[in-house]
């Protein structure tokens, strides 16, 4: 069964919700703007009750796995639907589900949204809310900076691990920057350039409020998340971010080293 988009990345983390403990999941994939589906104007909140939380509010046990396979068979049944389903918030005794969608209301989302949880036994509640420049994800969902280049950066790096790749030995790394204008890109890419990294492709507009840059450098991989933060750092001043880092050329453990 398929339970998320091929792209997906699911993120879970701790953190404080108007001062109360939470845990929350997010789809970091969703960072990217070209992931998300066109007119995806519409936020939606799907919540229940937890049946028995903890003293902290949060899901015990058994409810957790609950919400584990209500989160599975909700994402499933919204790709029918060209729906996102981007992030989930466990606190103060409930849990929600938050997704994107179309404004104009597509006949069956929201019952097939609902189902999942009626399988589980909860009560639920649906809202929905303008949206299109996707605040609550980028504000709400998204785990601190640090935390989502090294999660990126570990998917990456077990990928390479995983078909014999040596990490510590230098290779081309292609890093992928996002600003909000290609001025903004330009004036950026002009420290980073200084750092020894070359444009590796032409800026692409993505839309009015996104350009993408490329730059690539020569480094180990097991190096490609501090470097990835700096790029990020580098970025922030003009509202730019780091988006994702990807190996470009082969190099592998069993390579022979050449001859002195």
């Amino acid at each position: 069964m398929r339970l998320s988009p091929p792209h997906s990345h699911w993120l879970s983390y701790d953190a404080l919700v108007d001062g109360d403990p939470a845990r929350v999941g997010c789809n970091l994939s969703y960072f990217d703007p070209e992931t998300r589906s066109q007119g995806s104007g519409a936020l939606f909140t799907l919540g229940a009750n937890l049946d028995a939380p903890n003293a902290a509010g949060l899901a015990a046990p058994l409810e957790e796995a609950a919400i584990e396979r209500a989160r599975n068979a909700l994402a499933e049944s919204l790709l029918a639907f060209r729906v996102s389903l981007v992030g989930t918030v466990v606190s103060k005794g409930s849990w929600q589900a938050y997704f994107y969608g179309s404004e104009t209301l597509e006949e069956g989302l929201i019952p097939a949204a609902q189902a999942p949880l009626r399988a589980e036994g909860w009560s639920e509640w649906t809202q929905a809310e303008s949206d299109p420049s996707w605040r609550h994800y980028l504000s709400f969902l998204l785990p601190p900076t640090a935390d989502r280049i090294r999660s990126l950066s570990q998917r990456s790096t077990d990928s390479l691990t995983s078909t014999g790749h040596n990490l510590a030995q230098p290779r081309t790394l292609t890093h992928t920057l996002i600003f909000p204008s290609p001025e903004a890109a330009e004036l950026s890419l002009s420290s980073i350039i200084a750092l020894d990294f070359e444009r590796s492709a032409p800026l692409r507009t993505i839309n009015a409020s996104c350009t993408k840059a490329d730059v690539s450098r020569a480094d180990p991989p097991d190096h490609a998340e501090s470097t990835a933060l700096m790029l990020s750092e580098l970025c922030a001043p003009y509202d730019g971010d780091h988006l994702r880092w990807t190996a470009t050329d082969a190099s592998r453990t069993n390579e022979k080293p050449p001859a002195q």
